[in-house]
């Protein structure tokens, strides 16, 4: 509750168990919550104590008034420096997750579905055809049921990064993952 103006802490939210605790996740780095789903990227998770940052998106759910860990969503790509997790939306059941590090920086969007309780499982991968080094994926926005959107900052020559705005449609991409 406030307390005048004052607000207190009323929860906090670490690694999950099972993953290494002294790592430079990033954990908080993008975040959404829709219909009582948190998911919280960390776009620098290892694994393991010395493996690659490859990043991660973790799901909590709303139990009555505390947030119970759920699942730790991993790119289908995982290679170092993906920096999958930096950048996450959620719409319905679903979940969009920027990589902007995958593809020499070129950057790609992956969305996922809940299965169940525990798992979401990739359905989509967003890849944008563009130059090196555009970093698509860093921000990620569900438009609606059938459309993503997604921004890649870096978009331009060497000498002007202008950036640029990309629409998906979901009708365009049924054909499964890809």
């Amino acid at each position: 509750p406030n307390v005048g103006s004052n607000w207190p802490q009323v929860a906090q939210l670490p690694l999950p168990p099972g993953l290494p605790q002294e790592q430079p996740a990033r954990m908080g780095w993008s975040m959404d919550v829709r219909n009582g789903i948190l998911a919280i990227g960390a776009p620098r998770l290892r694994e393991t104590e010395t493996g690659p940052e490859i990043g991660a998106v973790i799901v909590y759910e709303l139990d009555g008034n505390q947030w119970t860990y759920r699942a730790t969503v991993l790119s289908p790509e995982p290679v170092d420096g993906a920096e999958f997790g930096y950048a996450v939306s959620i719409h319905d059941q679903d979940l969009l997750i920027g990589a902007p590090g995958v593809a020499g920086e070129r950057g790609r969007a992956y969305v996922y579905r809940r299965q169940g309780t525990n798992s979401w499982v990739a359905t989509r991968r967003l890849i944008r055809t563009s130059t090196l080094a555009s970093r698509f994926g860093e921000a990620v926005l569900f438009n609606n049921d059938t459309e993503y959107l997604g921004g890649a900052p870096q978009f331009g020559t060497q000498a002007i990064a202008q950036g640029a705005f990309y629409r998906f449609r979901e009708e365009l991409l049924r054909d499964g993952f890809e």
